[in-house]
């Protein structure tokens, strides 16, 4: 399905039009590294407030970024992966925590790890 809901947290897939992915997927690359495909945008709403997340990705092309909004929709965080084939933890800490998104211009990124902490 798509959102995919999780723990709480609602997972949305969204393609090149910004348009919802038919589904979400689970995908493997290489026959070692499996994580959920975050598509062109990937959208994780948190079903309460969090003040740190963490969130662990690997891509395979032109880096992602992440950017994490708070409950008002207002920008309090935003990094870029720096590697490429290797996984990277990006964390971020701010009060009121509500969404995260990860931008993937190739679709080429995979999700290994999330993590909210109230």
């Amino acid at each position: 399905p798509n959102p995919w809901t999780l723990d709480g947290c609602e997972f949305l897939v969204s393609d090149s039009a910004g348009s919802a992915a038919p589904n979400t997927e689970i995908t493997t690359v290489g026959g070692t590294v499996s994580g959920l495909n975050a598509g062109h945008e990937l959208r994780i709403a948190l079903d309460s407030p969090a003040s740190e997340v963490s969130i662990t990705l690997i891509n395979f092309s032109t880096p992602s970024q992440v950017l994490v909004y708070n409950s008002a929709s207002a920008l309090v965080g935003a990094a870029t992966m720096t590697v490429s084939g290797t996984p990277e933890t990006l964390t971020f800490t701010a009060p009121d925590i509500a969404l995260v998104a990860v931008r993937s211009p190739e679709n080429e990124t995979l999700v290994l790890e999330f993590c909210a902490e109230s």
